[in-house]
């Protein structure tokens, strides 16, 4: 994550002017863009730079952005779908068990690519899994970590 971190420090002083501010964070994308030593592939690069390009953009701290991407670096493939398909059972997680048995999950879901099963098939996911959640925050039943709720799809480790 230091190679990250690196690549995504600000060229000069905090400002608050929003042409520098928006050349400031050119140059970090560029850093990232340009740095050859972070061992990934092209699709994960591309998937990292839209999300700093985001999350910079909406003003997140550089600190903060490069903690994301590191996990996106430590990821899966981008736009593929965590599969559920565990040899035991017991070993697989408990979100991806809720998510199978709540979403049909496995069937649906389960190591496709966004392609395959349609980016409204995975955002009607994306609000259901988020709907679930918050009605079983909302009855204080534990909670179990769903990974697709939020802004962020399940990715294939």
């Amino acid at each position: 994550m230091n190679t990250i971190n690196n690549a995504l420090k600000n060229i000069g002083s905090s400002t608050t002017n929003p042409t520098e501010s928006t050349v400031s964070i050119q140059k970090m994308l560029d850093n990232l863009k340009n740095d050859t030593s972070l061992g990934i592939s092209a699709d994960k690069k591309t998937a990292m730079l839209k999300a700093a390009e985001r999350l910079l953009n909406d003003k997140y701290e550089p600190a903060f952005v490069a903690g994301v991407l590191g996990n996106i670096q430590n990821e899966g493939t981008p736009g593929i779908f965590e599969s559920s398909a565990y040899k035991t059972e017991s070993k697989k997680p408990e979100y991806l068990k809720y998510m199978d048995n709540h979403f049909d999950y496995r069937n649906e879901f389960s190591g496709k690519s966004i392609q395959e099963v349609g980016i409204a098939a995975a955002i009607d996911l994306q609000n259901k899994a988020k709907e679930s959640r918050n009605m079983r925050k909302k009855s204080s039943v534990s909670f179990v970590k769903m990974r697709a709720a939020g802004k962020r799809f399940i990715l294939q480790r």
